[in-house]
């Protein structure tokens, strides 16, 4: 898809000013030129979103949230709750601003399913950077529904990245087998 904005007053965050009547050029969702209206020439085929009368930033990052996340209800959700709240707060974002969500951890990979979804068209979302299961340390933040990583070991085991592509690791705690289904 290829897009040209007109933006009546564009906030420049380089140069920490505001510019006016400005053109951002995006092609697959990449942004490839931003030019004061007079100096640039709209390519043939480029669709154009006239924001002439409107005040456009960039887009804002989130950097650390829980999308399928209530802590009202998470002891009794099921793993579709958690990824329809994921679905509605992602949608909710991006018409904020949110650009770009890090989902710092779930339960049951709902992050996961939501970026998927996004990602697929079949939702409407920013882009999202996801954590899969969350990990705590034993009392820790987290550590009702998170996987608890005690000892330190646990945690190496838990993430690391050959194990990650593998799709789970089996490895026992004081004697019992424990299934990690990692992404």
């Amino acid at each position: 898809m290829k897009q040209a904005i007109l933006c009546g007053k564009l906030l420049n965050t380089v140069k920490k000013r505001v510019d006016t009547d400005q053109v951002i050029l995006v092609e697959d969702d990449r942004i490839q030129a931003v030019e004061r209206r007079e100096a640039i020439e709209i390519p043939e085929g480029y669709e154009i979103v006239d924001c002439s009368d409107r005040f456009v930033t960039p887009g804002l990052i989130d950097a650390h949230l829980h999308a399928a996340f209530d802590p009202m209800t998470y002891l009794k959700d099921y793993t579709g709750d958690g990824v329809i709240r994921g679905l509605i707060n992602a949608k909710k974002d991006l018409l904020a601003g949110f650009t770009t969500l890090r989902d710092m951890g779930c339960t049951f990979y709902a992050d996961v399913s939501i970026r998927n979804a996004i990602n697929s068209g079949k939702a409407w979302g920013p882009r999202m950077k996801v954590s899969g299961w969350a990990i705590s340390s034993t009392g820790g933040h987290g550590d009702l529904v998170a996987f608890d990583g005690d000892p330190p070991e646990d945690i190496t085991v838990m993430t690391r990245p050959d194990l990650v592509m593998k799709g789970g690791v089996i490895y026992k705690r004081e004697g019992q087998p424990v299934y990690f289904p990692l992404l």
